[in-house]
């Protein structure tokens, strides 16, 4: 179950509405017009979102990487037109992960989850945080990066 700290994470992958049939809107009262869906029309839908059962921070590093970390995915935020935070732009975003792996390649923190091992006890999973959040992150960018007009948001 997610905590106060998973919550904040949600990534959503969004794409350009293209309705089955046409869509009408009113226009004053009692009158409907169709509404033209085009390049110009700024409705998007999602097609994909994913919101993690690990705080994606628990990995401790330096502050400042952190920061910085941080920092490349406040791009992705849902005010940002779509085109500034296109699925290409996670190339960025997984080069930045990769370097903090590197530097900092065991960096490892307790997961929530704890499972029961056969003498009886319960075991606590461990993981390196931002090592999935990089492997999630590069999963998304290989599905989604040949949808035309795809965007991602990270809140």
């Amino acid at each position: 179950m997610p905590n106060e700290t998973t919550r904040g994470f949600r990534l959503t992958v969004w794409r350009p509405f293209r309705p089955g049939r046409p869509l009408a809107r009113e226009s004053g009262p009692s009158a409907l017009c169709e509404w033209p869906i085009n390049n110009e029309t700024p409705l998007h839908e999602e097609i994909y979102s994913w919101q993690p059962q690990i705080d994606i921070w628990a990995s401790t590093m330096a502050s400042e990487q952190t920061n910085k970390l941080r920092q490349s995915l406040e791009a992705f935020n849902p005010y940002a037109s779509p085109h500034e935070r296109s699925v290409g732009s996670l190339t960025g975003v997984l080069g930045e992960l990769a370097r903090a792996i590197q530097e900092s390649p065991n960096i490892w923190a307790d997961c929530e989850q704890q499972v029961e091992h056969e003498s009886g006890r319960e075991v606590q999973y461990r993981t390196n945080t931002i090592l999935a959040l990089r492997n999630h992150l590069l999963w998304v960018y290989e599905v989604f990066k040949n949808v035309p007009g795809a965007s991602v948001t990270i809140r």
